[in-house]
């Protein structure tokens, strides 16, 4: 456990075990949304943009996706905390 990087929630730091598996999950969840953000930055490459000022603005906020997958490692901290608790 550290306060310098991975998912640091007030469940990860719930105990070690919860550490570990939180992190292994929001890790895993921030791989697969990372190279969908790729996938749209490679698509940005071949989109005309000049004219079009949503899809430029669509495009702009595409980074917002790694949004996702923090909320998801909350959620599933959240989840395994409640579980835990029983």
């Amino acid at each position: 456990m550290n306060g310098i990087y991975g998912v640091r929630t007030k469940y990860s730091y719930h105990s070690d075990e919860a550490w570990y598996e939180i992190n292994a999950y929001g890790g895993k969840q921030f791989i697969l949304w990372s190279m969908i953000l790729a996938l749209v930055g490679l698509v940005a490459f071949f989109v005309e943009f000049e004219g079009h000022p949503a899809l430029t603005m669509l495009f702009a906020f595409a980074p917002l996706l790694l949004i996702v997958p923090a909320v998801m490692s909350w959620h599933y901290g959240k989840k395994l905390n409640v579980v835990e608790k029983r």
